[in-house]
Order: structure tokens, then C-alpha cells, then sequence
């Protein structure tokens, strides 16, 4: 029995993170990852024979403030994408509370099964490199443009200077950006919790190999931040850093260059969902709901001129996306992630999660929602431990 619930909880983590990001969710992850895995979590209660109610309540007041906001300023419409976000919250409760059922470690399952993804996008990687653009297939979806190696390994162009052109990793991911999300949140868990060093080098080759600028950088705070606290810059460390780091320090530095001229459409682009989105958030302080027509109705009034080369589009950037469409109820969503209590060294784990959120549109999916949801449950229950004591 032991083992069955072993293999059932690990399944249900790889399915929650494939519907969080990968290709294969961005095409079936509502439609089967999702589902699969709530029908796996609901099995482990029924062998249970019980079920926690305690989180599912402590959800209810942010799950009903959710609801309550897109009845007041949101648009039948848009009925169908605010259902599967629904959804995802409640994947996102059950998928804790079943955890907690069982008091079972979530995060040590994240990390195995983040560990698992890094080592094939190992192997993406090395593929990857023994490969010539022409001899990759070209994959598409209504949403989704990228290379593929037999629906196996995904990548993405990067053409860099003199005219080479390099293959930006994606390992299962829809893009190489997402890949770097999990990356970063596996060097943390690595380096930070578990002090496992070998995993932390598998962490950094990933992350190397999705040529992202932001997760460059996050992952120079991490080993930095390491080396600091925990005290370790002994001779070999000093040996390493001062072979390993110039590498580093000038890969990070030609991609933030990169992404600093004036012509990188990257950065425009960045730059664009940034100021448009905070500029519908204060016209809109009280949000404007899941209406991607409203969005691009206020995008197209604002529209700026600084970035000609940039047409009407939806928004990357997920924390200002969080902002326009909850308004200032948002703070709270921002608050609960402060206040998870799963993962140790809240305010740099924080600062991680707030960043990796302005490159990659995940603030929705159920692997972030669940710290969202720890957090606000852990919130909730102070308040109401505090209330007693008074």
C-alpha cells in the first residue's frame, strides 16, 4: 500500500507541473493532465478514508473573492478561461490538502520530479548541440511555434552575433524561458534546502543551456547567496568560482547587453507589457477580470509610440497580468506568496517567484497557485490563532 501511494503522489506532481508550462499541457493540460491528477488526489483520499477539510475551508475566502470579482467586473465571455481558472485553484487546495492528509513532505515530491525534467533536458541539451536547425521538425499549435526533435526535445532559435545561430533549450516546455522557471526553483530547493551540490551543477547546466538573461542572473543571486550564508568559500570553492564564474559573469553580461540595444525586440516587447499593463491597472484599479477583449481595448487607447515595432498583444508578463485583472485585490494574492510556509528562506524565495513571474506567464497555473494557496492558508490560520489567544 505504501508503495502505491508512493507512485500515486509522484504521478500526481508530474502531472501538476506538465499542465504548469510544458507542451504537452499547453495543448491537453485542462483537458487530461489536470483532471488525471485531481482524480488521482481524490483516490488517495478515498484510501485514506478521510478528508482534511481544513485547508479546503481556509481556501474558501480567497477562492469566493476570485468568484465574487468576476461576477461584479468580468464578462460572460470570458466565462469559459475564469472556469478553468477555477479549476486550477481547486486542483491546486486539493492537491495540498491531500499532502498534508498523509503529512507528506510536497516540496521533497516537487524536487524529485523537477530533478527528474532537468536530467532530460540534459539530454535535450546534448541532442540539441549535435544538431543542425534543418534536421528539426517544425511544431505548431494555435498558440505555440517551436522546433522539435520527434515531439521529444523542444527548442527555440537564438541568433547571435556574425551570424551563428545556437538552439535555446526547452527540454518539455513551451519555451526556453519556462524551462529556466523550473531550473531556478530546483537550483533553490537544491542548493538551499537539500545542500545537495551535484544537483545544483545539473540545476546550473539546464539553466545555461535555456540562454535565459533572468534566470542567468537568479542563478548567480543563488550561488552567491549560498556561498555567503552557509559559509563554504573554502580554497576549492575559491578554485571553482574563479574558473566557473568569469564564464558566468560574462555569458549573463552578453545577454543583458544583448537586451539593451535599442533594435532587441525582447526587450521592447518586456518593456511594452510592462508599462501598458500598469497603465491598465491604474486606469483600472479595480481590475478589469479575464477580458482579453477589454485588454486590448484599453491597449489600443494607450497604445504607445516609444515602441513602433511592437503591434496590440496579449500581455507576458504574469505578475502586471495579476495586477490588471484582480486590481488591488492582487495584493493579497502577492501577500499569501510571502507568507508560503513549504519552502525555507521566504523573502528570497519571494523575491525568485515575483521576478520568474514578470518572464514567464505561470502566476496562473496550479504549481504557483499552490503558493498561493499555502500562503494564504498559513495567513488565515495566524489570524485566527492569534484571535484565540486575545
Amino acid at each position: 500500500m505504501k508503495k502505491l501511494q508512493n507512485i500515486l503522489f509522484f504521478v500526481s506532481t508530474i502531472l501538476v507541473i506538465l499542465s504548469s508550462g510544458s507542451v504537452i499541457g499547453l495543448k491537453y493540460g485542462g483537458v487530461i493532465l489536470l483532471p488525471t491528477a485531481l482524480l488521482v488526489n481524490i483516490f488517495l483520499i478515498v484510501l485514506k478514508g478521510k478528508i482534511r477539510l481544513v485547508d479546503i475551508l481556509l481556501s474558501t475566502p480567497l477562492l469566493a473573492l476570485f468568484i465574487i470579482h468576476f461576477v461584479v467586473f468580468g464578462n460572460p465571455s470570458d466565462s469559459v478561461f475564469f472556469i478553468k481558472f477555477i479549476f486550477r485553484c481547486i486542483c491546486a487546495i486539493l492537491w495540498l490538502s491531500v499532502y498534508k492528509l498523509y503529512d507528506r513532505d510536497i516540496i521533497k515530491d516537487i524536487y524529485l520530479v523537477l530533478k527528474l525534467f532537468c536530467l532530460h533536458a540534459i539530454v535535450s541539451y546534448i541532442v540539441g548541440i549535435n544538431l543542425h536547425i534543418p534536421s528539426l521538425s517544425l511544431f505548431k499549435t494555435e498558440m505555440l511555434t517551436t522546433y522539435s526533435w520527434h515531439n521529444i526535445f523542444f527548442y527555440q532559435r537564438r541568433e547571435l552575433y556574425m551570424g551563428i545561430e545556437l538552439l535555446r533549450n526547452q527540454g518539455l516546455f513551451w519555451e526556453a524561458g519556462v524551462l529556466g522557471f523550473f531550473s531556478i526553483i530546483f537550483l533553490y530547493l537544491s542548493l538551499l534546502m537539500y545542500d545537495k551540490k551535484k544537483d545544483s551543477v545539473i540545476a546550473a547546466v539546464v539553466i545555461v543551456s535555456t540562454l535565459s538573461t533572468t534566470c542567468f542572473a537568479l542563478m548567480l543571486v543563488i550561488i552567491a547567496y549560498y556561498f555567503f550564508t552557509k559559509r563554504k568559500l573554502n580554497r576549492k570553492v575559491i578554485v571553482g568560482a574563479l574558473i566557473i564564474l568569469p564564464f558566468l559573469v560574462s555569458l549573463t553580461y552578453d545577454n543583458i547587453s544583448d537586451k539593451f540595444t535599442d533594435s532587441n525586440y525582447s526587450k521592447n516587447a518586456r518593456l511594452y507589457d510592462l508599462n501598458v499593463g500598469l497603465m491598465v491597472f491604474v486606469n483600472n484599479p479595480l481590475g478589469i477580470s479575464f477580458s482579453s477583449e477589454r485588454y486590448f481595448e484599453e491597449q489600443n487607447d494607450i497604445f504607445l509610440k516609444s515602441y513602433p515595432d511592437i503591434e496590440a498583444r496579449t500581455n507576458s508578463n504574469s505578475v502586471i497580468m495579476l495586477l490588471y485583472v484582480f486590481g488591488i485585490i492582487a495584493f493579497i494574492v502577492f501577500i499569501s506568496i510571502y507568507f508560503q510556509n513549504i519552502v525555507e528562506k521566504k523573502n528570497l524565495f519571494f523575491v525568485l517567484i515575483i521576478i520568474l513571474n514578470m518572464s514567464s506567464p505561470l502566476i496562473f497555473s496550479v504549481f504557483v497557485l499552490l503558493f498561493i494557496f499555502t500562503g494564504f492558508i498559513n495567513l488565515l490560520g495566524k489570524f485566527r490563532f492569534n484571535n484565540h489567544l486575545n
